[in-house]
């Protein structure tokens, strides 16, 4: 029924391994609740340790390690500067505000381009949650350690479960990332030629938006597989993925950086004031041409890594030809550097088919 479909999840979420991650999300936060619920202490803070899970479930190991010791870290700056403030002063609406506004300022101290939220939740908490000690009084200490006892409890339950999820996710996570890339490249593409058909200077601009998007899925993917490598180095344990796949899939992932760049200049170029409408029409359906060229070699290898491709030598076929010289000095100008681009577009493509890193 059409109505079911609404709930299917995108096909670019399953190429992130949604549902897994939906998986070791469930399977992660019931066994941490089964546990600690059983310790009368960690107990207490049942959120903590479940948020704090939650933040430290990542594809790659040491990701969700950086991640939970950032958490421990973080929470550290918020409890300890909290903890001082309402031991002088004992809690009252100036020493909650002072207690966040100090946090805050120890963060940006420490990197003022990012303020950690785990931090700010944290001195919020040591005001608000605060625990009775035996004599029936606040206890700042003892807010202090529930507070680090849950958290890394749950930090700990993801760590375990970021590592038996890897040896199902390494096998196909370089597959399955690359399709999502080349998915997000042929929609700029396809972009850029809905464009040429208007050869407006503001679609261009549109075009040029989306592909900073994909520049930044590029630089995700990137710093995930630059972590899996430093992991892959450190040989801690037997990846299911070689070194060598990694370092191909690293090169990869270069070349569509590139052909990222690529495009961002060519549509940079269409969209120069510069150059009239009426003289990108004399070339736009040869553009337009090479760009439907362009796309059915990245067609053709993204389909080989999804694992229904043709045969290798077959992948890269369509060849850019030159584009036409016309009379207009500033046409031949554009024209030779837009040529220029899309023949590096395909040079990286058949760098990429060189590489072999399709399904097998």
């Amino acid at each position: 029924m059409n109505w079911l479909q609404s709930f299917k999840l995108k096909k670019e979420a399953n190429l992130l391994d949604s549902k897994l991650f939906i998986l070791k999300t469930f399977l992660a936060i019931s066994t941490a609740y089964l546990i600690t619920s059983q310790v009368d202490f960690i107990s207490k803070d049942m959120i903590s340790v479940l948020f704090g899970l939650v933040l430290t479930l990542e594809p790659v190991n040491t990701m969700g390690i950086k991640n939970g010791l950032d958490q421990i870290f973080a929470s550290f700056i918020g409890a300890t500067a909290t903890s001082i403030i309402i031991l002088l002063f004992g809690v009252n609406p100036i020493t909650i505000g002072a207690s966040v506004a100090v946090t805050l300022y120890i963060c940006l101290l420490i990197n003022w381009k990012n303020v950690s939220v785990v931090a700010l939740f944290t001195a919020i908490y040591m005001t608000q949650y605060l625990q009775l000690g035996a004599n029936g009084e606040p206890s700042v200490l003892l807010t202090f350690e529930l507070r680090f006892a849950a958290l890394c409890s749950g930090v700990a339950v993801a760590i375990i479960y970021n590592y038996l999820f890897s040896m199902i996710q390494y096998r196909v996570i370089s597959h399955k990332r690359m399709v999502y890339l080349f998915k997000c490249l042929l929609s700029n593409m396809a972009q850029t030629q809905d464009a040429l058909e208007t050869c407006e200077s503001e679609d261009f601009q549109k075009v040029r938006r989306a592909l900073i998007d994909t520049s930044n899925n590029i630089e995700w993917v990137t710093s995930l597989f630059d972590n899996m490598n430093k992991e892959a180095k450190k040989q801690i344990r037997i990846l299911p993925i070689q070194l060598a796949t990694i370092e191909k899939t690293q090169m990869v992932i270069q070349h569509m950086r590139n052909i990222g760049h690529l495009m961002f200049d060519i549509t940079y170029v269409l969209g120069e004031e510069k150059v009239k409408p009426d003289d990108l029409r004399e070339i736009s359906e040869d553009l337009s041409g090479y760009f439907s060229c362009i796309m059915d070699n990245m067609g053709s290898l993204k389909n080989q890594y999804e694992g229904k491709g043709a045969a290798k030598g077959d992948v890269i076929s369509c060849q850019i030809e030159s584009l036409k010289i016309h009379e207009s000095p500033i046409q031949n100008e554009y024209a030779a550097r837009i040529e220029r681009d899309l023949r590096d577009i395909n040079k990286s493509l058949k760098h990429i088919a060189e590489l072999d890193l399709v399904r097998k």
